[in-house]
């Protein structure tokens, strides 16, 4: 069973007793845990009654919302919580919830005040998390608000059960637990609007700005600080569907070039060259289904990086297992985050290089370990039988067994590679597009524009973010050039502007 559970005016009931018990326990100096309860409690508050102020009191209790401590106070004090459940779960009285026989237990997933609870649904853990609840709301003060909580069972738990839990915890069962952090938690399979309240805040985001009282160059900058962060969220972890996507495009293109729904407006340049970053003569803003192929990349980069991550060990244990890797693998049941990991695992896969150590593990041909990608795509004509499995570790160590003779450009790329010393160091693979090898978003979005990122091509308007003048100027220029570029005759204009 997944229990939600919902606070009750969570930071206005913090006893502060217990927020001085929590720091001391925590190791904080006296002094320190003085001067942090002495910014706590010197609160004095004010009502409004029928517009007339009342005299000002000193609240017992509760965390100032919109102080920049209070969050870090309550994550402190909200890890008595998981120490209680930490401990039931040591005496065997919480049963922790796997994704898979062989993959890590859950017990909770804590953020702030949002909180979700996993146990086995038996009467011993329903005993175990009333329990737990209890304590943690008789010393610190909160409350559990019982209409707000749900509970979502297995399909595989019978109704005598549900009913016991149900009861016992006085929380609703539920077939749709809502939202977590803002994603929806889905049960059962895809919907096609599932992500339709993505399109609907960029809406009403947009809506709430006049487009004719702005410059192009001032709705740039609101579409890139406000509007592209919204959708940008959900693509974390989610493949938004292609309408979704395409909606968004739609959304900003018109605010962009100032059309509405009652007027529209000429677009002067393509949608495919304003996606392009400044630097190859683009405005820099994110076309969504790249964007989204580029942000679950980075997610493949976590899960590769990060193994020993308990949410990283959950998808490991689950889905990369014979079974699923395996010709078969594909017809099998995958959640939606896995679905997304295999979308972002296309790119993910294009920018990966290898670091060459001993060379053993390269395939000197095929593989990409040279700055101008894979040897095989810059060598033309069929290699001798024997050679096109041959490894980097041979390739390097006898160069004179190669069948002819390499480009003095590709000869001296080579000299340039550096081999580890210990001949026990393994290759490594590594992102190839960066200068510390390290994940960039940036190159994995022209990757999944299906720019060729060895040889990118520049525009007309890259030179115009480099000039001295004012954004709106700028964003006249952009359009500009854009313009006589398009015309099919060559123009004394384009000859200056070439």
């Amino acid at each position: 069973m997944m229990i939600k559970i919902d606070l009750e005016k969570a930071f206005d009931r913090m006893e502060w007793s217990f927020v001085r018990s929590m720091l001391f326990s925590m190791g904080f100096h006296q002094d320190t845990i003085d001067l942090i309860l002495s910014g706590i409690s010197s609160t004095d508050v004010s009502l409004l009654f029928n517009g007339s102020q009342l005299e000002e009191f000193q609240p017992s209790r509760g965390l100032r919302q919109g102080d920049p401590i209070s969050p870090y106070i309550f994550i402190l004090c909200m890890e008595f919580l998981s120490t209680l459940i930490h401990r039931k779960c040591e005496k065997g009285d919480w049963t922790r919830v796997k994704a898979s026989r062989s993959g890590p237990g859950f017990s909770h997933i804590f953020f702030a005040d949002d909180l979700l609870l996993f146990a086995s649904t038996s009467q011993k853990n329903t005993e175990a998390v009333s329990e737990v609840l209890e304590e943690f709301c008789q010393l610190t003060g909160q409350k559990i608000n019982l209409a707000k909580s749900k509970i979502f069972f297995s399909a595989n738990t019978s109704e005598e059960d549900k009913e016991k839990v149900v009861h016992h915890l006085g929380i609703a069962e539920t077939s749709n637990l809502g939202k977590y952090l803002g994603f929806p938690i889905l049960h059962n399979g895809r919907r096609r609007n599932d992500f339709q309240f993505v399109v609907e805040r960029v809406q009403s985001k947009l809506a709430g700005w006049k487009s004719k009282c702005l410059s192009p160059a001032g709705r740039l900058v609101l579409l890139k600080a406000a509007v592209s962060p919204i959708p940008e969220y959900f693509m974390q972890c989610c493949k938004l569907p292609a309408r979704v996507c395409d909606e968004v495009d739609r959304l900003v293109r018109d605010f962009l070039w100032g059309s509405t729904s009652n007027k529209k407006k000429i677009h002067l340049v393509g949608w495919s060259k304003i996606t392009s970053p400044k630097e190859l003569g683009g405005l820099g803003i994110f076309q969504a289904n790249a964007r989204n192929s580029a942000l679950l990349a980075k997610l493949c980069w976590r899960i590769a990086s990060s193994p020993d991550k308990p949410w990283a060990q959950m998808l490991i244990s689950k889905y990369l297992t014979p079974a699923r890797l395996g010709d078969g693998g594909k017809k099998l049941p995958a959640s939606r985050i896995w679905a997304a990991c295999k979308v972002g695992g296309a790119i993910f896969n294009k920018g990966l290089k290898w670091s060459v150590a001993n060379g053993e593990m390269i395939n000197a041909w095929e593989d990409f370990w040279l700055p101008s990608g894979p040897l095989r795509h810059q060598i033309e004509g069929p290699l001798t039988e024997g050679e096109d499995n041959i490894s980097v570790k041979l390739f390097l160590g006898n160069r004179a067994s190669i069948s002819f003779n390499l480009p003095d450009t590709i000869s001296k790329e080579i000299q340039g590679i550096p081999t580890a010393m210990n001949p026990d160091q393994k290759d490594i693979l590594v992102w190839a597009y960066s200068k510390d090898g390290s994940f960039s978003l940036s190159s994995a979005y022209l990757l999944a524009k299906g720019l060729n990122l060895l040889n990118p091509v520049t525009t007309l308007g890259q030179w115009v973010w480099k000039s001295n003048t004012t954004p709106r100027i700028k964003f006249f220029f952009f359009g500009f050039v854009f313009i006589i570029a398009s015309q099919p005759e060559k123009s004394l204009v384009q000859e200056v502007l070439t």
